[in-house]
């Protein structure tokens, strides 16, 4: 059991390494359920911002604004 989990491991850690965030994640998920502190690490560090895409969000909205107003008042 305890090979497992640390094949499951060192999985993880070679995917984040590689790049493949998605696919840490997943064994991540895995391994959290399971109260492994480093999966549950590396999920906390790698979760989506929602204030971030919020803040472009609303940035993208007020230049899509700024756009049409310069084009309907020309």
């Amino acid at each position: 059991m305890a090979q497992k989990i640390d094949a499951d491991v060192a999985r993880m850690r070679a995917a984040y390494a590689a790049g493949d965030v998605r696919q840490a994640r997943a064994v991540a998920r895995e391994l959290a359920q399971g109260k492994d502190e480093e999966a549950a690490r590396l999920l906390a560090a790698t979760e989506v911002d929602r204030r971030a895409f919020a803040i472009g969000g609303a940035a993208l909205a007020l230049g899509l604004l700024y756009l049409f107003a310069f084009i309907l008042l020309r």
